[in-house]
């Protein structure tokens, strides 16, 4: 009995270093880049823009609709949900693009050439994750 734990244990210990390594690998192709900060791995960049900038954006589309429960951040511990919902959140996006004046341009008033950047640059953010979601999700 005490032979199968132990193999139990290195069966898992495996699967565990194989989903890391596989993890790593996508994060390069996808360039989700983390940065380590007091022993603990935090999101810093996706195509060298830093998704934090963009919560207040994803906070603001989220809440157009009630479509999904709960606060989402762009981290990674909302990565599966991110990419669960991308085609909502895209929808959600185009929608808000499509307005005459866009919300962030009231709000900050700031240029309708710059909230349009900043749009498309949490749309491919959004992108990215759901990308990697997808492909990790299929060779795990």
């Amino acid at each position: 009995m005490h032979i199968l734990k132990l193999i139990r244990r290195s069966i898992l210990k495996n699967k565990i270093k194989k989903r890391k390594k596989l993890k790593r690998e996508l994060h390069n192709k996808y360039g989700i880049y983390f940065m380590t900060s007091d022993n603990c791995e935090v999101l810093y960049s996706i195509n060298n823009q830093f998704p934090s900038e963009f919560n207040y954006l994803l906070t603001y589309i989220l809440s157009t609709q009630n479509l999904i429960n709960g606060s989402i951040t762009i981290d990674e511990c909302y990565f599966r949900k991110i990419s669960k919902n991308y085609n909502i959140l895209r929808n959600l996006i185009k929608e808000e693009l499509s307005k005459k004046i866009l919300h962030e341009e009231l709000v900050f008033n700031i240029s309708r050439e710059t909230t349009v950047s900043n749009m498309n640059n949490l749309q491919n953010i959004l992108y990215s994750i759901f990308k990697f979601q997808n492909e990790f999700n299929e060779r795990k």
